[in-house]
């Protein structure tokens, strides 16, 4: 496979890829939180592409033999950049992790015996780059493991924050039960506004008064105030009502709404005294 055969058939995945996305929040941004649920972390996996490609591209340059889907190191860089940008814009990560298409021919050959079409510095440089990014792939699916094994719900929602995969999860989450009560909490401690909103509806359904009221409470006083706050008010109110027992409206202050609490829990308590 030569190289133009090989940017023949990244264009073509590219376009397929373009065609796909009908949706306007597939964009790169969106792709790459997706691909970082997958895979994390999504943009290491593509720096190790990018290293690899560009490494082979400079055995190239310096030692002009031709290695398959590789070209030499300005092309190599042209087109690093070229699948950056439309992965920025567009398609994510999936473009740059196309530039490990000639993984396997160009491993294959660093340890090829009878190949006579490379020469013994090139099947050196090869053979030390192939067991280097040997070694980094290992390294990095033990990386990814792990992030999956210890990283919690509300760590993805909260690190692809502004993405439509982050709210997808965390709409998922908000009906799954009070199994991720303490995801919702933490989200509506460090959320944005938007994102906390979406928490709010699951905080509501299956909060725990004493513990969530507060925390709502807070909420509403980081957020109460700013321009894009009314479109959210009526979702914090009907999740404060409920779980505090309080018929206060939306527009009840944060201060309000704790010196209410706070009484409600003083009479709450004497009446289990007199009780």
């Amino acid at each position: 496979m030569n190289f133009k055969r090989f940017l023949i058939i990244n264009y073509l995945i590219i376009i397929n890829v373009l065609s796909a996305s009908v949706e306007v929040e597939a964009c790169g941004i969106c792709v790459t939180a997706l691909f970082d649920r997958i895979i994390p972390p999504a943009l290491l996996w593509c720096l190790f592409a990018i290293i690899w490609f560009l490494a082979l591209s400079i055995v190239v340059t310096i030692h002009g033999n031709m290695i398959a889907g590789i070209p030499s190191l300005v092309p190599g860089i042209l087109l690093v950049l070229f699948l950056v940008i439309i992965g920025l814009m567009y398609i994510g990560p999936i473009g740059v992790l196309l530039l490990l298409t000639p993984y396997p021919v160009a491993a294959w050959r660093a340890f090829k015996n009878n190949d006579r079409t490379l020469n013994k510095r090139v099947k050196n440089s090869l053979k030390i780059i192939t067991v280097i990014s040997l070694i980094a792939f290992m390294g990095l699916i033990s990386y990814s493991a792990y992030i999956l094994r210890v990283r919690t719900p509300s760590e993805y929602i909260l690190r692809w924050v502004n993405t439509a995969p982050s709210r997808g999860y965390l709409k998922g989450l908000t009906k799954r039960g009070p199994e991720f009560l303490p995801d919702l909490r933490e989200v509506i401690e460090k959320g944005n506004i938007s994102t906390v909103a979406i928490a709010v509806e699951g905080l509501a359904d299956f909060g725990q008064s004493d513990i969530d009221v507060p925390i709502l409470i807070r909420a509403l006083g980081r957020y109460q105030g700013d321009d894009s706050f009314n479109k959210y008010s009526e979702k914090f109110g009907a999740a404060l009502r409920k779980l505090s027992g309080l018929d206060l409206p939306d527009t009840t202050s944060s201060r309000e709404w704790r010196k209410n609490w706070e009484k409600r829990k003083i009479e709450n308590l004497n009446s289990k005294k007199g009780s």
